[in-house]
């Protein structure tokens, strides 16, 4: 073999090392990145409405503590009429995180 054949073969042997690597890093990153979008979607986004189901809680314990407290009649109608809506916000939201739960495991502990 002349040297001008073995310089490119080799010249040619990497190259087609090199694109090999570039494949299989393109194929990887792709479902890295599927990956992440599911988990996004699944686990991340759904942070939202625990968000405000534990902050509608967290009101709504204030709010009971506050009619317990009070005597007036039309101030113990006004904390009546806030738990209820702080109770639909908090409906509302368990029933938007319940649809993003995928696992068995997930959809038990919910309903518990």
């Amino acid at each position: 073999m002349t040297l001008k054949l073995k310089l490119t073969g080799g010249f040619l042997l990497i190259t087609l090392i090199g694109v090999a690597i570039a494949i299989v890093g393109y194929v990887q990153i792709h479902k890295l990145d599927d990956a992440d979008t599911r988990m996004y979607e699944s686990i991340v986004k759904p942070m939202a409405q625990l968000e405000v189901i534990a902050t509608g809680f967290q009101r709504q314990r204030v709010t009971l503590r506050d009619l317990l407290s009070h005597s007036d009649k039309d101030a113990k109608d006004e904390f009546v009429e806030r738990v209820t809506g702080l109770n639909e916000e908090i409906v509302k939201a368990a029933t938007l995180y319940e649809k993003t739960l995928f696992s068995v495991e997930g959809k038990r502990l919910f309903k518990e």
